[in-house]
């Protein structure tokens, strides 16, 4: 009886009990049985997956039915942990069951010679990581096989060898042009060269060359680890064993390295245009700040894209984040040698220069990169880029303290519609520590109960009576007096605190409209006029949280007119839109301020959620020396009323002013001519003698 009989024999009572590493498997080399040390081995305590083939459970080499050959062979095999097992394996056909194949397994005895090669080379590369690692290896091969080259060659990207490592004592190099001609026998173990397979190895003297592939847990052939020589008979019987050996080690580490690089790519870089993100610049540039040496003559420059929240609403923030990505691109075509660009958030970029950049060109550069048009998804988009550039100063300490300083100049750059590039200067750096100094004074505003309001009459032109009111901040300085809201409202809108500060003016004028009812009655409220920021009407709770005051203090909607800046009303085609008309349905009036400052049209203001138009002062200061200005006035007031739009006049200052807005037939007005802003208490009056009036009035006509 052969040996193989004797063990199925054996197996059909005693299988359970085995302690050989054997399997049964069939012509598609799927696991039909197995032994139990065998499966302790492979898959420790967890059950035998079904259908798993033995192809998938060995690494590096070969695996097909040999039934002529019965010979061991070496292999690797990875258990369910993902720890590798140095083994020898052996198939044979079993005669007395066609179909199937017994394949052993042994713990493989390792020559002397090898052995002490493997010691030395783990020894000597046991510290070493990454391309250290490479380096060393390939350098110990040729040592301990006393070859003449040794090399690591990898597939990238577009599944093209590209050599990683390699080391040639005597001079024989690899040549990167030969390596894709001749991946398919290096993958196949190649032992012999010849004319056909490898001419140009056989032209430069090659006699052998032994390979493995290297090949990761899932199977995959990430490359190969190769040693040739001048001379084959000059290597030694156990050279492939080595390299089978060893190649497990440099998968390990090879995938070691890209875990860790997937990491840094995560956390460093941005993964929509694949430039080193806030982090990144973060750590970079406070790694410089450490050597001033280093950071002399070097400039940050603060881009951000003019426009882009528009272009993200009005064609969808797919279109949106193709603009970023082509902005990316011609960025980073701009810059010069040392320069790095990266995306800091949202539109914004930082261009961070090397010391021998020329900022000006660099600077020229980048205006003429948005010049040109962008190309989206069948649109043609004009955008501009607003720029702050800040130079090295001594007294920066870490990143943000130079990225603060750039982003004042951009803003500043921004608000300047005839400057796209601002430098910080001693005049920004006062401003900044003004507007520091203000915010640290407004927290104690508000806990102090410095903040008021005044209330401004709007009155109806043509019939010469108050029709409302508009809330105005005011903030009681205890050293400065009465600050205006122009002092202070746009570091609130710079710091974020304009949220906070829109909600606290629409809660005192609820409370006071409240008061105003218990003082005169429901029939002698007007409406008040609220100034809201771009920034709140985005907010997701800002309709909620506007009507549930409403109901709150028992107030009608139509007493609430909401105000709203022009550019603030044309960037806002999203949730900031959508809120709006969500009030306007709900019976808040709607009213565009400084209207004729912004790029809207008359057309576009047809479908936004408007009911009235504030003419911006300024046009109406002009009116009378400006016959342009009159126009422009005219030609408003008359369009608005073609569409179904009220129109105020604000600054209204004399007489001549009143009168030809009056003959224009403007709606309603407010300047100091009409009345001044003044306390609640003294609106409250107003509103009692206008309630007055009207009463007197209804008595006359009634007699």
């Amino acid at each position: 009886m052969s040996a193989d009989s004797h063990i199925m024999k054996s197996a059909s009572v005693l299988w359970p009990y085995l302690q050989d590493l054997v399997a049964l498997v069939d012509e598609q080399l799927r696991i039909a049985q197995i032994s139990p040390a065998l499966q302790r081995l492979f898959f420790q305590d967890h059950p035998l997956p079904q259908n798993t083939r033995l192809s998938t459970l060995l690494l590096n080499c070969e695996v097909h039915l040999l039934a002529r050959e019965e010979r061991w062979q070496h292999c690797q095999a990875r258990d369910v942990q993902g720890r590798l097992h140095d083994l020898e394996w052996q198939m044979t056909p079993l005669k007395e069951q066609p179909g199937l194949y017994l394949a052993r397994f042994r713990k493989p005895a390792p020559d002397a010679a090898l052995q002490q090669a493997l010691q030395h080379i783990y020894q000597r590369t046991a510290c070493d990581t990454g391309q250290a690692f490479l380096d060393s290896l390939v350098q110990q091969l040729c040592r301990e096989l006393v070859v003449e080259g040794a090399f690591v060659a990898q597939w990238d990207d577009h599944h093209h060898f590209q050599l990683r490592a390699g080391y040639f004592p005597t001079g024989l190099a690899v040549d990167v042009q030969w390596l894709d001609a001749v991946s398919q026998p290096l993958l196949k173990h190649c032992t012999r060269l010849d004319g056909e397979m490898l001419p140009k190895l056989a032209e430069a003297g090659v006699d052998v060359l032994k390979s493995v592939p290297l090949r990761s847990a899932d199977g995959i052939v990430w490359g190969v680890l190769a040693v040739l020589d001048r001379d084959r008979s000059s290597l030694p019987a156990w050279t492939e064993d080595l390299l089978v050996w060893v190649s497990s080690r440099c998968v390990s580490e090879m995938e070691r390295v890209q875990a860790e690089q997937r990491m840094e790519q995560l956390a460093y870089y941005d993964t929509l245009t694949e430039l080193p993100n806030r982090q990144r610049f973060t750590e970079w540039v406070n790694t410089l700040l450490t050597e001033p040496e280093q950071c002399r003559n070097r400039a940050l420059v603060f881009l951000d894209l003019d426009r882009f929240k528009l272009i993200n609403d009005t064609l969808g923030h797919l279109t949106g984040d193709r603009l970023i990505q082509l902005a990316a691109r011609r960025l980073k075509r701009c810059l010069d040698a040392g320069s790095q660009v990266f995306r800091i958030s949202g539109d914004e970029f930082a261009i961070l220069t090397s010391p021998g950049s020329h900022l000006n060109k660099l600077l020229e550069r980048l205006v003429l990169a948005f010049d040109r048009p962008f190309q989206l998804e069948g649109h043609t988009v004009s955008t501009t880029a607003s720029m702050g550039v800040a130079r090295w100063r001594e007294e920066y300490r870490q990143a943000h303290d130079w990225l603060r300083d750039a982003d004042q100049a951009m803003y500043a750059a921004k608000k300047d519609a005839h400057q796209r590039i601002r430098h910080f200067d001693d005049a920004l750096w006062a401003r900044m520590r003004a507007r520091t100094r203000v915010q640290k004074q407004l927290e104690q505003a508000r806990e102090n109960d410095e903040l008021f309001l005044q209330f401004q009459p709007v009155y109806a032109l043509q019939e010469a009576r108050l029709r409302g009111f508009e809330a105005l901040i005011r903030w009681q300085h205890p050293e400065e007096g009465v600050i205006g809201p122009d002092r202070f409202i746009p570091y609130c809108e710079e710091s974020g605190r304009i949220l906070q500060l829109d909600r606290w003016v629409y809660r005192q004028v609820c409370r006071h409209l409240a008061q105003w009812r218990e003082q005169h009655g429901e029939d002698h409220l007007l409406p008040v006029n609220v100034n809201v920021s771009a920034s709140q009407v985005c907010q997701p709770d800002f309709v909620d949280y506007y009507l549930a005051l409403l109901t709150r203090f028992d107030l009608e909607p139509e007493l609430i007119h909401l105000e709203i800046t022009e550019t603030a009303l044309m960037e806002e085609h999203g949730a900031g839109a959508r809120h709006l008309e969500q009030l306007r349905s709900a019976g808040l009036r709607i009213v565009v301020d400084d209207f004729g400052m912004g790029y809207s049209s008359l057309g576009r203001l047809r479908h936004l959620p408007v009911d009235v138009l504030k003419i911006d002062r300024s046009f109406i200061e002009d009116m009378l020396e400006s016959e342009e200005a009159m126009e422009v006035v005219w030609a408003i007031v008359t369009l608005a009323h073609n569409m179904g739009k009220r129109i105020v006049a604000e600054g209204i200052e004399n007489t001549q002013q009143k009168d030809l807005l009056q003959t224009m037939r403007c709606d309603f007005g407010q300047g100091f001519l009409l009345g001044r802003p003044c306390s609640a208490e003294a609106a409250a009056a107003l509103l009692d003698e206008t309630g007055k009036q009207v009463a007197t009035r209804v008595r006359q006509l009634a007699g």
